[in-house]
């Protein structure tokens, strides 16, 4: 039976960092352990459903780990083909085995790495350990604190009962709950979004309250998001800090790596909706969304907003002490070096689109879902996430049409290129959290966030790759 991505990835990254790195003295081959687990992510998940759009790119791997390399000032010839690369990781092995004499067992490795062996990898080494996960129950809360709540803020006269709480996929900085109530002569369902007491994004992202005025002018204004109820502050009626709003219509397609049954006019409502979207007057409700996103009111432009969302990232970085590497070096090192040219417009934007984040019913856009990487900015952050995922299903230039008939702006491609490599920077940073910092790295593994640090972080490695060509021109003065 094949292994899944996270027992592969939990057995790599065990031996990378575990039974190497541990074994090297010189500074050089340590630098390269980051570099190392680029090359790994690359030579194992090269292939997963997306290798017509990537063919054209596998061969690029070996730019990816010399550009690494080469931001880590290692020194010697820049491997850029495969063999190069076998041999600068049998080089390290040798150095690491020279300490031990555990040649033998390290070069085993190392050959079933290479020829992405998993069986081999997996017998050899330690798997998960079978421990007992204490994991958080999201509907351990009183039930009756809630319907207080829902018969205070609705002025029902009659007591409110909870029938039904339903957990529904709500992202890794929110519980998403579906609660059927009734009273006797009224019944409905709401759906809370909750606050989780230490979410991944805290630093970057909206918090729930904060995303509340967000979607209620989203809302005002017509946009395809679900009817917004009331935001509660306080953690004692659930356990956190919650929004309540309606449960709206329809389901996803698919996931952030995929989707089923994507056409023309699936593509086409989405670019429609997206215009729409973007030409919406943010300024209207200035100092309130500026609240909402931390920003000065009195100079809200897409520059200083990235700026801004620049210094966030890099925080947020540098406190979660994750290991080296270059791959997220080089990308902030990019980002910070070649700023996009000044923006064609400042639009509110929803920062995650994809089809885990949208519902259709019988073929009709329905609703946006989880804006809290919500923010004002540049219209080609959006648009660069969506060429992460359009090409998949029609043609780049046929949805830019749709946009632009439908009211979006002529944005400059050197701008979606800057913020495809934003996008990825800062979805490594959350892979890399999610395995080191909220699964490996804590006394209970919180069993949720293997899902990022397996498959997700597999997924943002392999687009990396689209990047490496951008990052490689980092040398080069800015864009005028």
């Amino acid at each position: 039976m094949t292994p899944s991505n996270n027992r592969l990835l939990h057995a790599l990254r065990d031996t990378l960092l575990a039974r190497l790195a541990p074994r090297l003295k010189d500074r050089d081959a340590l630098d390269l352990v980051g570099a190392m687990d680029v090359a790994i992510c690359e030579l194992l998940h090269r292939e997963d459903g997306r290798v017509e759009l990537a063919a054209a790119m596998t061969a690029r791997y070996g730019a990816l780990v010399s550009d690494g390399e080469r931001l880590l000032s290692v020194e010697g010839e820049e491997p850029r083909t495969l063999p190069a690369l076998r041999e600068r990781l049998s080089h390290l092995v040798a150095l690491a085995a020279g300490h031990d004499g555990d040649a033998s067992a390290l070069s085993d490795w190392l050959a079933a790495v290479l020829n992405a062996d998993v069986e081999e990898v997996l017998a050899s080494h330690a798997p998960i350990p079978h421990e007992v996960v204490e994991a958080f129950d999201p509907l351990a809360f009183d039930r009756t604190s809630l319907a207080s709540e829902i018969a205070r803020q609705w002025g029902r006269a009659q007591p409110v009962r909870i029938d039904e709480i339903e957990s529904l996929s709500g992202g890794f900085s929110r519980s998403t709950l579906a609660v059927r109530w009734s009273d006797g002569k009224d019944d409905g369902t709401l759906v809370l979004r909750r606050q989780k007491a230490e979410g991944i994004l805290a630093d970057v992202c909206l918090s729930a309250i904060d995303e509340f005025p967000v979607l209620r002018f989203a809302e005002r204004h017509g946009l395809r998001v679900p009817a917004q109820y009331w935001a509660q502050p306080d953690a004692h009626v659930i356990g956190g800090p919650f929004i309540a709003m309606e449960r709206a219509a329809g389901r996803p397609l698919g996931s952030a790596m995929g989707a089923q049954g994507v056409d023309d006019d699936i593509m086409r409502q989405i670019a429609v909706e997206l215009a729409k979207l973007h030409r919406l007057p943010w300024w209207e409700a200035r100092e309130e969304l500026a609240g909402a996103f931390r920003l000065p009111a009195d100079r809200i432009d897409a520059e200083s907003s990235l700026d801004i969302l620049l210094d966030r990232w890099k925080l947020l970085w540098d406190k979660s002490n994750l290991c080296p590497s270059p791959a997220i070096s080089a990308g902030y090192s990019y980002l910070r070096h070649n700023l996009p040219a000044k923006a064609v417009a400042t639009c509110l934007l929803h920062g995650d689109i994809g089809f885990h984040n949208l519902l259709f019913q019988d073929g009709q856009l329905t609703a946006w879902l989880d804006w809290e990487t919500s923010f004002i900015g540049d219209p080609a952050k959006d648009l660069a996430t969506c060429r992460s995922f359009v090409p998949l299903y029609t043609d780049w230039d046929r949805f830019l049409g749709w946009y632009h008939d439908a009211g979006g702006f002529e944005v400059d491609p050197r701008s979606i290129d800057y913020y495809s490599v934003l996008r990825v920077f800062t979805q490594l940073i959350v892979g890399e959290m999610g395995w080191q910092t909220k699964f490996a790295g804590q006394p209970r593994s919180e069993i949720e966030y293997l899902v990022l640090g397996g498959p997700v972080r597999a997924y943002f490695y392999h687009d990396y790759k689209s990047c490496v060509d951008i990052i490689a021109a980092r040398g080069q003065e800015a864009q005028p």
